[in-house]
């Protein structure tokens, strides 16, 4: 799923962070000529390297954004069923339930295994059991989310995915045909 995103906001971050990268070194320069008077690399490293490693990093995620992404368009979407994207969803979620629960328990039988007779290679159950929370959590944020604006619904505490909406929480588009 590519991610979808305001190509505005994100041509601002990225000149944004381009202009924080150049500081450091338009600092550096007035520092040593107008100031000091002198060179004075001991504090290059520190005038130099903070602002460009931090405007380089929101430089590099808003070019990684557009690199990897998708932009949005509001009135592209309109004519899309975002019920039978949703259920889709959902569907797929319960298919991949069951195959994390069977390497979840395949992953707790080998650590049975290997708690009773001490064999290594039933030690491998625990990164079974690793792999199948992973991949189910993995699923959940990937599949879970609301088609239009793709924001993943949780409880009040934010703790839990909520799953089988009947309507999007953030932006209100229908998700099931049923009326509750």
């Amino acid at each position: 799923m590519k991610k979808l995103y305001d190509g505005k906001m994100v041509k601002k971050q990225a000149f944004i962070g381009w202009l924080i990268a150049m500081t450091g070194i338009l600092l550096q320069f007035v520092l040593e000529n107008l100031v000091w008077g002198e060179s004075r690399p001991d504090m290059a490293a520190y005038i130099v390297g903070v602002p460009f490693a931090i405007g380089g990093l929101i430089f590099s995620h808003a070019l990684f954004t557009m690199l990897t992404g998708e932009e949005r368009h509001p009135l592209d979407r309109l004519d899309e069923n975002f019920v039978d994207i949703y259920q889709a969803n959902m569907i797929r979620i319960r298919k991949h339930f069951k195959v994390c629960a069977v390497i979840a328990v395949i992953g707790v039988g080998s650590l049975v295994l290997f708690f009773t007779t001490h064999v290594p290679i039933f030690g491998a159950g625990f990164p079974l059991v690793m792999l199948g929370i992973f991949y189910y959590v993995f699923a959940l944020y990937r599949w879970g989310r609301c088609p239009a604006c793709h924001h993943v619904a949780t409880d009040s505490s934010g703790r839990s995915v909520q799953l089988n909406l009947s309507k999007c929480p953030h932006c209100g588009a229908k998700l099931s045909n049923t009326n509750s």
